[in-house]
């Protein structure tokens, strides 16, 4: 699979991956952990919100350019304090660099339990010097029966378990055929 293809799929389900902290119905579970030897593995980043009681939350984020991530505008909105990205595998205090500004999508709506195309933003970072690599975006809408995806993301290893959440993760799946003219159907692959 070529890597634009890894990126389209990161960012057109990137919200489902973010949606981990909030809502665990629609979260993605599981996964495998990714190595740091992956491409992507420097392209997915570790999006922390803190409210205002300090308590952190675990989001994904990719990385548009050295100093800006694309992730979720829930991650950011509402209660949120302050965000910080974490350049690592793990999400901790190592590999940590402050948000100078979040801006979210303008037809954002904070609505629990709801779909939201609005759900964007982007997080602009202080400089830094972690390594990072930028995923050319491929705008093809040409996917082909069989084709293969990988989702990467900080979401939970456990269903019910909030806690499990922290390690980047990533998993397979291919398209299985077109199920209308703007939708392609997704199936998993077995390992």
């Amino acid at each position: 699979m070529s890597m634009p293809k890894a990126l389209v799929a990161s960012l057109a389900f990137l919200p489902l991956l973010t949606i981990a902290s909030t809502a665990p119905a629609w979260a993605i579970i599981n996964g495998k952990p990714v190595t740091g030897s992956e491409t992507y593995a420097h392209a997915v980043v570790g999006v922390v919100p803190a409210d205002k009681y300090d308590r952190t939350g675990a989001c994904t984020g990719i990385l548009i350019t050295p100093r800006a991530v694309l992730t979720a505008a829930h991650c950011v909105s509402g209660d949120v304090k302050s965000v910080s990205v974490v350049f690592d595998l793990k999400i901790g205090d190592a590999h940590k660099v402050a948000a100078t500004k979040t801006v979210v999508h303008p037809d954002y709506k904070d609505e629990d339990g709801k779909f939201n195309v609005g759900d964007i933003a982007i997080i602009f970072l202080a400089a830094h010097e972690y390594p990072t690599v930028i995923i050319p975006f491929d705008s093809s809408k040409d996917f082909t029966d069989g084709q293969q995806f990988v989702f990467v993301g900080y979401g939970r290893s456990v269903s019910n378990r909030s806690r499990s959440t922290g390690t980047a993760r990533k998993a397979s799946i291919a398209a299985a055929g077109y199920d209308t003219p703007r939708e392609v159907a997704l199936k998993p692959l077995m390992d």
